[in-house]
């Protein structure tokens, strides 16, 4: 049994549709823990509760991204009340990740063991391809997140500001000097 799916819409933070993007993925299938995880009872439930499960290799295709653009993948894996010691394999645009092992009942996310965050980059026609199979016993993708890079220039400029307003405020506010008393 296998699965695949393509032109489900993609929203931002302010559940608005992104125009021109679009997923593409395949699996062996889609499976619902039906409340069967540690997030049960956490405001996440909905995001690890449903599943792509995989025993071999998948993919799961974005395209419509600005093209070599930097990128902040945030991969999510947890599974259900069976899914302790699985892990997870991935590779995005030739960045590799595994997670460590699948503790079923976590209720708070671990960098490296329910959750990956990877810097990648989205190719020159705007494409980011994840393959993802696995490592030990099943892989399981509960859904993902993609945050754009601020560019270094962007990031020298606030440092400089910051550094700016520092030396103004210390400028302003001197201490009182004991031996000009």
């Amino acid at each position: 049994m296998g699965g695949s799916g393509s032109g489900i819409s993609l929203k931002n933070t302010g559940n608005t549709t992104i125009p021109g993007l679009s997923i593409t993925w395949t699996s062996d299938g889609v499976y619902s823990a039906s409340g069967d995880s540690g997030f049960n009872s956490t405001s996440y439930a909905n995001l690890m509760d449903g599943m792509l499960y995989s025993l071999f290799s998948h993919n799961i295709t974005l395209s419509g991204l600005t093209p070599n653009t930097d990128l902040e993948l945030y991969l999510y894996s947890q599974g259900d009340s069976a899914s302790d010691g699985r892990r997870l394999g991935i590779t995005a645009n030739g960045i590799s990740a595994i997670t460590s092992p699948a503790v079923s009942s976590a209720s708070t996310f671990t960098l490296n063991q329910n959750y990956l965050k990877m810097n990648v980059q989205s190719d020159s026609s705007g494409i980011l391809s994840i393959n993802y199979s696995a490592s030990h016993d099943e892989a399981n993708v509960n859904g993902f997140q993609l945050a754009a890079v601020p560019e270094p220039k962007e990031m020298s400029m606030a440092v400089a500001m910051a550094l700016g307003v520092l030396a103004i405020l210390r400028r302003n506010i001197r201490p009182s000097n004991p031996k000009n008393s």
